[in-house]
């Protein structure tokens, strides 16, 4: 009678819900939120990677990772000029 399976106001019976199924499960709890750890200020962080342990600044790492950074955009500036 219908092809397509029952008309769209009539679903499956319904069957109420057995009692005492989940009874037995404690209620769900929220697990404890830590509240993140404090950063310092980003600039000083950025700095103090920089920095020797005596407080100078390593003037070879700083040279290293400018070279790093400039190796970085010739390879994606074409790419990101592909999106313009």
């Amino acid at each position: 009678m219908f092809p397509f399976g029952p008309p769209p106001n009539q679903g499956p019976p319904q069957q109420p819900p057995r009692p005492g199924l989940f009874s037995n499960r404690p209620p769900f709890q929220q697990p404890f939120q830590q509240q993140p750890p404090q950063q310092k200020n980003t600039t000083s962080n950025l700095m103090s990677m920089f920095q020797t342990p005596d407080g100078n600044f390593d003037m070879n790492k700083i040279t290293n990772t400018v070279q790093q950074v400039g190796k970085l955009y010739g390879q994606v500036s074409p790419m990101l000029k592909f999106f313009k």
